[in-house]
C-alpha cells in the first residue's frame, strides 16, 4: 500500500530532503533558560513564553534516584523552536528587567552550533 506524499513534487523539482540531506520538518530546538527550580522553569514556560506564544519543552536533566547532595547537580533547561529563540529570549529579558524573579536562573544568550 502506497501513500501519497502530502506534498507533491514535480519532475523538474527536487525535495528539500534531497537537497539538504534531511528533514525540513524537523525543529531545531535550543536552550534559552536553565535553572534548578521545577517552580520557576514552569514559570518561564507557561506565564512568560507561553504569553508571547512560544511553545516550550523542559529538559529535566535532575537525578531524582540519587540521595540528597547529588540530586542538586543536574537543572532544568529550557529549549523552544530556534525559530522562536529571538522572541523568547526578548520575553526572558524584558520580564527580568519588570522585576519578575528569575535569580534562580541564568538566560542562555549564546547560540550553539
Amino acid at each position: 500500500m502506497s501513500q501519497k506524499p502530502l506534498h507533491p513534487v514535480s519532475s523538474d523539482e527536487t525535495s528539500a530532503d534531497a537537497r539538504t540531506g534531511s528533514d525540513p520538518d524537523v525543529d531545531l530546538q535550543v536552550e534559552v533558560f536553565r535553572t534548578r527550580s521545577r517552580l520557576l522553569a514552569q514559570l518561564v514556560v507557561d506565564e512568560i513564553l507561553a504569553s508571547e506564544g512560544v511553545v516550550a519543552v523542559l529538559h529535566d536533566r535532575q537525578m531524582h534516584s540519587l540521595p540528597a547532595p547529588l540530586t542538586m547537580a543536574g537543572e532544568i533547561g529550557i529549549a523552544v523552536s530556534e525559530i522562536d529563540r529571538e522572541v523568547a529570549l526578548s520575553a526572558l529579558r524584558e520580564a527580568a528587567e519588570n522585576g519578575v524573579p528569575l535569580d534562580d536562573g541564568e538566560i542562555v544568550e549564546e547560540s550553539v552550533g
